[in-house]
């Protein structure tokens, strides 16, 4: 049966059971999930409210006076649910193995609190703490082991024809431990970027990852974990060189010295499962990472007394990892099939981390699969319960996920079991600060003993094939497609391989494994992949104005160039006259650079040879061979040279009134300093003077 909790995450609501002469039982749940109690059962409700339960602490102290308990009730619906009475109860005897987990809540539970719970508004979730005093917890002559905690809230009713509608929910608690058993595990701790990441890391993105990756390796040291790395951590640290954080680099000088098994994930975690099952016959590699290293600084060499020119490390050199003894795949959890084994041993691969629930497994988790072929598999259910822990978005729900892995490690002491492999989420390691707490949490329990997976039992396995979501192929198959065609738009560029290089790396992040789920966001992702494939298909080209108004017989039209693409673009433009109406004097702009995913202008000089009319500019932009043609296109241009003459004409004949004005105004002027001096009007008459 799949783990409650998983099915919490993928949108699978459980909600069961019966209320039945007052008594509540049947109740479909398991550690640490939701569920709600109705009359009838109802799958797939994501309306419907839930009720999570988790203890503040997995494992009770003894000496404590009290143990805290935290309920959620999620009401994502469109009608408030009513506020009510809720229940804890626990299951007198603890369980006797994890198959117990699944198996319906004794029907005679002990009560141990109840508390009052307000209305939940529509569209929203509360959280009510409830304390269970020590003495109101039947476990003082009780056995060492894990026990279930289930809470009840009933919502009041407001009407007596009204249906009540209790919901219902589990978690476990550890009570004195397990005795003297223990349980071998083996974690796998991934060293990956951040979800978000789309290509390869800046100088800044690996500034602010450094501290996590550091607390990762000293939590994975502590487990005595296998370390599983994304090639661009190193690869990108390696390509800027000195210009690298200094705390990065530090952090690289530790793994390449660490101590720990490690093995590299494929670039960008890309999925080797999808990949077979698009009938690759190799695998995805990246091309180069030039666009990397030309932001790098590199130490030059002095060979016989003379300084060398720097020279950036290869694409070999940036994914060389010698510490890592064998090859090993990690294919998306869940997703293999006999086709993916096969790629992977068409490319030297020998070893893969296999999901529990993609194989028919027994004894110790290292096994051989036949074909050459070895498994490490890892348990599932822990490994969705350590998830949850890690990414869910409600603190209540993450302490309810602990509680499960904490239990599981619990009840698989006991019973015997070889060892268990646990395999941290890639997505949920990758965007949480936790993962290094979380594990160390783990491996402080008494009955959990950190084993190196060479020290884990040997058992069997046969595959039970799986495959990835169909739509998860096709659009992978459609971006892997559109690749070339991206690819040709470089020869733009001043360093047309860098193109090439980022392009890689984008579509290996797009075949990353944890867009494998089906709620993992891939569809947002691949649309927003395909929106950013046509901006830079689009390349360099002219910005088109609409119609510009060439007024005068010549003028400098100015023709924008705007770049698509993230690197600095060199062209040759073109402009031609598209009608004998205009005369172009100059046609021909070599070598114009455009900035990366910016804009640049060039100045046509151009001479009409009519009044007015419509003509325009045939603009062409291509490579600086004339091989790759970027852009076509028509400027438009409306000629109103005539303009020009009437502007002329009226602006002289305003200047010859100006001066005619100022003229006579002199001389009037000159006049009545004249009759000032001799006493004489301005006016009069000289004869009369006289």
């Amino acid at each position: 049966m799949p783990s409650p909790l998983r099915s919490r995450r993928s949108g699978r609501a459980w909600i069961s059971a019966a209320l039945t002469l007052g008594l509540f039982g049947g109740l479909l749940a398991g550690t640490g999930a939701t569920g709600a109690a109705a009359e009838t059962e109802t799958e797939g409700d994501a309306s419907a409210p839930s009720l999570t339960i988790a203890p503040t602490e997995p494992v009770l102290d003894e000496t404590e006076d009290g143990y805290g308990f935290a309920a959620q009730v999620d009401n994502p619906g469109e009608t408030a649910f009513a506020g009510g009475r809720l229940r804890l109860e626990i299951a007198p005897q603890p369980l006797d193995g994890e198959e117990a987990l699944d198996e319906p809540f004794p029907e005679r539970g002990v009560l141990v609190s109840e508390a009052e719970v307000g209305e939940t508004a529509t569209a929203s979730a509360q959280t009510v703490s409830v304390t269970v005093r020590r003495d109101e917890l039947p476990l003082a002559e009780a056995k060492p082991g894990v026990y279930r905690v289930r809470a009840t809230l009933t919502p009041e009713r407001s009407d007596r024809r009204q249906t009540i509608t209790p919901l219902s929910a589990e978690t476990t608690v550890v009570w004195k431990g397990v005795g003297e058993a223990r349980t071998r595990l083996t974690t796998i701790v991934p060293i990956v970027l951040p979800t978000e990441l789309r290509a390869m890391p800046s100088r800044k993105q690996l500034d602010e990852a450094a501290p996590r990756f550091d607390a990762l390796l000293d939590a994975a040291t502590a487990a005595r974990a296998t370390l599983a790395i994304d090639p661009r951590i190193i690869a990108a640290i390696r390509g800027y060189g000195d210009e690298a954080p200094l705390q990065a680099r530090r952090f690289l000088e530790r793994l390449e010295s660490s101590q720990l098994p490690s093995f590299l994930l494929q670039f960008a975690d890309a999925d080797p499962a999808a990949q077979a099952a698009l009938g690759y016959p190799k695998l995805l590699q990246p091309v180069n990472l030039d666009y990397i290293t030309a932001q790098g600084s590199f130490p030059s060499e002095n060979i016989d007394g003379v300084e060398t020119e720097p020279v950036p490390p290869s694409l070999e050199e940036l994914l060389a990892w010698p510490q890592q003894d064998e090859s090993v795949a990690w294919p998306a959890d869940g997703q293999v099939d006999r086709a993916t084994l096969d790629l992977l041993q068409s490319n030297g691969i020998s070893e893969t981390v296999l999901d529990s629930s993609n194989v028919t497994h027994s004894g110790g988790p290292r096994a051989a699969l036949g074909g050459g072929q070895r498994a490490l598999v890892s348990d599932a259910a822990l490994g969705d319960a350590v998830r949850t822990a890690l990414s869910d978005e409600s603190e209540t729900v993450r302490q309810a996920g602990f509680a499960e892995a904490t239990a599981r490690l619990a009840l698989a002491a006991p019973s015997g079991t070889p060892g268990r492999v646990l395999a941290l989420d890639r997505g949920a390691v990758a965007d949480s600060d936790n993962t290094a707490a979380i594990v160390e949490r783990l491996i402080s329990y008494d009955w959990v003993v950190a084993t190196p997976a060479a020290d884990q039992q040997e058992g069997t396995a046969s595959l039970r094939a799986a495959a990835p979501l169909e739509e998860r192929r096709e659009q992978l198959r459609s971006a892997a497609g559109r690749e070339a065609d991206v690819v040709e738009v470089g020869a733009v560029l001043e360093h047309p391989e860098q193109l090439a290089g980022y392009q890689r790396a984008r579509l290996l992040d797009l075949f990353a494994t944890h867009y494998a789920e089906p709620d993992s966001g891939f569809e947002a992702a691949a649309r927003q992949f395909s929106k950013r494939d046509e901006e830079l298909r689009l390349g360099v080209r002219a910005l088109s104005t609409g119609s510009t108004q060439l007024v005068g017989a010549s003028t400098q039209v100015p023709v924008q160039l705007h770049n698509s693409l993230p690197f600095d673009a060199l062209v040759d433009v073109r402009a031609d006259p598209s009608s004998a109406a205009l005369s172009v004097s100059k046609r021909g702009f070599p070598r114009v650079v455009v900035p990366a995913e910016g804009n640049s202008r060039v100045l046509v000089p151009v001479r009409s040879r009519v009044s007015s009319g419509e003509s325009g500019l045939n603009i062409k932009v291509t490579d600086t061979s004339g091989s790759h043609v970027a852009y076509v296109g028509t400027l438009t241009l409306t000629i109103r040279s005539g303009f020009e003459t009437i502007a002329l004409s009226v602006l002289g004949a305003a200047a010859a009134l100006l001066l005619v004005f100022g003229t006579l105004r002199s001389i009037r002027g000159r006049r009545t300093a004249a009759s000032a001096n001799t006493g004489t009007p301005p006016d009069a008459d000289p004869a009369a003077a006289e």
